[in-house]
């Protein structure tokens, strides 16, 4: 990305800078996205000092961008319900479709997690005792803590109508969400595709 061929040149802090600007220039990057490359940059010349392939690292010399603050909101309980009545009735899908993303999209109101979270539930991850059901996620940064969600009646009644669907059509892949065209997992790019249709769908 910064055409920079050497170790040593990406250790001069005065060409790093100049590149890392430029870069954010043309691409357009925004506050945040400048300080995740010079953290991960940082990071890989760590390493490099570990290994003895560089004497020092100068990343330390090469300042964050200041990051303003966002704001986000949150559907509101009638955007829910309208989301909730637009899968399973406004949409030209599949029962396995709709019942598949009503279930993922509760889980994201649910546990307010990060849709890679979800997406990468396995089918042991849902565990049942004594009638009572039980999400475990894994947070997907470094040293991601497991966190337990206790299913309300809602989302249980989702969970079984859809792993009862999934059932009939012999799906055994281990994830839980899983594509209706494909062997696979559904996957972050699918989502990404189903999102924007959803929004210019209900306006």
């Amino acid at each position: 990305i910064l055409n920079l061929f050497t170790i040593e040149l990406c250790n001069t802090p005065k060409v790093l800078r100049e590149a890392l600007f430029k870069a954010q220039d043309e691409r357009n990057w925004s506050n945040t996205t400048f300080n995740s490359y010079r953290k991960n940059i940082n990071t890989y010349f760590l390493w490099l000092e570990d290994m003895e392939y560089l004497k020092g690292n100068n990343m330390k010399r090469i300042r964050k961008c200041k990051e303003e603050q966002n704001e986000q909101h949150t559907l509101s309980e009638s955007e829910i319900r309208q989301l909730r009545t637009h899968l399973f009735t406004g949409r030209r899908n599949t029962q396995f479709e709709r019942y598949r993303n009503a279930l993922l999209f509760d889980m994201m109101i649910f546990t307010g997690a990060r849709p890679c979270e979800l997406l990468h539930i396995r089918m042991q991850d849902i565990r049942e005792r004594s009638g009572q059901y039980t999400l475990v996620l894994k947070g997907k940064k470094q040293k991601g803590r497991m966190r337990y969600y206790p299913m309300p009646s809602t989302l249980v009644g989702l969970y079984q109508m859809f792993l009862k669907i999934r059932q009939d059509l012999g799906r055994e892949e281990i994830n839980l969400f899983c594509s209706q065209s494909k062997r696979t997992g559904f996957t972050y790019k699918g989502l990404s595709k189903l999102i924007p249709k959803l929004s210019k769908e209900l306006g």
